[in-house]
């Protein structure tokens, strides 16, 4: 797998690890011939598609859509990371009965080509870059010290890396740009835009109540 290590201009001894297909990084623990097969993926007319930037409440919305969907007010047995397209084979998201909430953080133009025919409607998340970016900062650095004790990159660095898209997925202002070109492009494709922090404060709101 082409795997190859990028590290911060204060730091040069201070390497990442990512695997890099067609030129966009990803998680080093990933399958290089799933990623490649994402356009190839076969959809159905029900599917639901979540997406957004890393940390922006795909999670969270993944349950919400969910219950939604199946009339339930209990949290369901799926993992988001099952029906995720950049983890999960042609195969194994057959398995799943309809409707189905796929997820990804992918760029618009990364998806299956179907998204396009079939007019699959997309739940797009919006969270705000500095709170998405933090909290992605947190995430990765967990997980990378799960796999090498060594890892200890300062935020400072890990911002450095991530604006300039060399991280995991891309920077956040690549994908933004992504998809507002989709909504320019596609304006009759059916994308429901929903703002993380909008989206707070209307739980807390009924909380409240």
């Amino acid at each position: 797998m082409p795997i190859i290590t990028v590290s911060p201009s204060s730091d040069p001894t201070n390497l990442h690890k990512i695997l890099e297909v067609n030129g966009r990084p990803f998680p080093f623990v990933f399958d290089e011939d799933l990623l490649l097969n994402i356009p190839n993926l076969k959809l159905r007319d029900d599917d639901v598609l979540l997406c957004g930037y890393m940390r922006s409440g795909t999670h969270w919305n993944f349950e919400i859509i969910n219950m939604l969907l199946n009339g339930v007010i209990e949290t369901i047995p799926d993992r988001k990371e099952s029906l995720h397209l950049e983890q999960a084979s042609q195969e194994e998201l057959d398995k799943f009965p309809s409707p189905r909430v796929l997820s990804s953080h992918l760029l618009f133009e990364e998806l299956p080509r179907e998204v396009i025919d079939r007019k699959t409607k997309i739940v797009y998340l919006i969270r705000d870059p500095k709170d998405a970016l933090v909290s992605w900062y947190t995430c990765i650095k967990k997980i990378n010290l799960s796999y090498d004790k060594l890892w200890n990159m300062p935020l400072s660095d890990w911002l450095e890396l991530s604006i300039g898209g060399k991280m995991e997925w891309g920077s956040w202002f690549e994908n933004m740009s992504s998809w507002e070109r989709a909504l320019q492009n596609y304006p009759d494709h059916p994308i429901l835009l929903v703002y993380y922090e909008e989206l707070k404060q209307v739980c807390y709101k009924y909380i409240m109540l």
